[in-house]
């Protein structure tokens, strides 16, 4: 089975490796830099925090159409009990769709 290698960037920094052949791969802020080698067909779970309320947001900046295919994207608070404008995980579920080398990079910041 050909292996993918995924390079996951963002504005801080560029993210990370792990060469693993499971069914889900979990990418997070420490991986930042690394090379990631995983089989096609692997799910990522590519989990980044934001700050609610500060309009700071995560967005794609290299998304490869022909490597990648994101199946979720999802919210969870990380204040207990949960509060508005609280520190909030983004994750999404990010399928690998064909081998080759690809870069997924994104980037922190306001939108308008």
């Amino acid at each position: 089975m050909k292996k993918l290698p995924l390079t996951i960037c963002t504005l801080l920094a560029v993210l990370f490796v792990v060469d693993l052949a499971a069914a889900t791969t979990v990418v997070r802020m420490p991986d930042n830099g690394k090379e990631i080698r995983v089989p096609a067909g692997t799910v990522i779970e590519l989990a980044l925090k934001e700050q609610a309320g500060t309009g700071y947001i995560w967005e794609f900046q290299h998304l490869d159409p022909r490597h990648f295919k994101v199946l979720h994207t999802d919210t969870r608070s990380l204040a207990e009990p949960h509060r508005v404008g609280g520190p909030l995980l983004r994750v999404w579920q990010i399928k690998t769709l064909a081998p080759g080398v690809t870069r997924l990079s994104l980037d922190y910041l306001r939108p308008w």
